[in-house]
């Protein structure tokens, strides 16, 4: 044969014919390709191929990362949540220490306003606690040890109101004193607090 016209592939019972009359073997598939020998693909067709085959690992990768990002940024808002209720504490028991310690300089008692002062240090002493907790909760660990950083906190919590107790007992300018040094042992204890949860 001289030239071969191109003819569209006729399937046959036992093998497929190639546009130039021979052949195929039965096994092999006569399904003409999309496009010719030699031919490219249409970029855009080309690009898309290549995005759907090198796209999906990205698109897993960026949904693995999701949670996990999330849950660092999770962690990192409850640390600096701990660090402000430190200073704040700390900030809040050094102001009871002067004015309980300015009440005993002027022989004067622990009056109502005092006990007031006492609830809003303990109060954010217990704030602190909680979010401690939560911290060790969620898979945190203090520098120098879980059980020294709990005592500390709950030694922290007992501090104001142990004094407070103490001075309606002692009616005297020695209850004020005693309340301005609890707050000062606070004082104390949040500074170690601070140490004991970020050191190193």
């Amino acid at each position: 044969m001289r030239g071969c016209e191109r003819k569209q592939p006729v399937r046959i019972a036992d093998g497929c014919e190639t546009p130039c009359g021979r052949p195929e073997p039965p096994g092999r598939s006569a399904a003409p390709a999309p496009y010719g020998r030699g031919v490219r693909a249409p970029p855009g067709r080309a690009a898309g191929r290549r995005h759907r085959l090198l796209g999906a690992p990205d698109v897993v990768k960026a949904t693995a990362r999701g949670p996990r990002a999330s849950d660092h940024s999770g962690r990192n808002t409850l640390g600096r949540m701990l660090d402000a209720l430190t200073v704040a504490v700390c900030v809040a028991a050094l102001a009871l220490a002067a004015w309980c310690g300015f009440a005993a300089y002027r022989d004067q008692p622990t009056k109502d306003w005092h006990f007031i002062g006492m609830a809003v240090v303990t109060l954010l002493v217990l704030a602190q606690l909680i979010v401690g907790i939560v911290q060790l909760a969620r898979g945190e660990k203090a520098e120098e040890g879980t059980t020294i950083f709990v005592a500390y906190l709950l030694g922290a919590l007992c501090a104001v109101p142990v004094a407070g107790f103490m001075s309606l007992a002692e009616r005297s300018r020695w209850g004020s004193a005693t309340v301005a040094a609890g707050a000062v042992v606070l004082a104390v204890l949040e500074v170690r607090l601070h140490d004991i949860w970020t050191v190193g």
